[in-house]
């Protein structure tokens, strides 16, 4: 298979300051291929480096805005 536009939701589990349970929500896009069309370990370590630059503080957004956030990505890429 070749590259594709990969859409990541990514749910991160931590304790808050107050030691209660917080959920942490990333999304984001990248062109490539998913980690099971990975070929080989360069192709693996770009995935996760990938994967990586979206679990970042920019690219957190709140749970009740995935749907929307999806929605408009797909937009985007269809439009283009």
């Amino acid at each position: 298979m070749g590259w594709c536009i990969v859409f990541l939701i990514i749910e991160d589990q931590r304790a808050g300051v107050d030691n209660k349970n917080r959920t942490d929500w990333y999304f984001g896009t990248f062109s490539g291929r998913h980690s099971g069309e990975c070929e080989n370990a360069e192709q693996l370590k770009q995935f996760y480096e990938e994967l990586g630059k979206i679990a970042a503080r920019k690219h957190r957004i709140a749970g009740k805005k995935i749907d929307a956030a999806v929605i408009e990505a797909v937009n985007r890429i269809t439009q283009s």
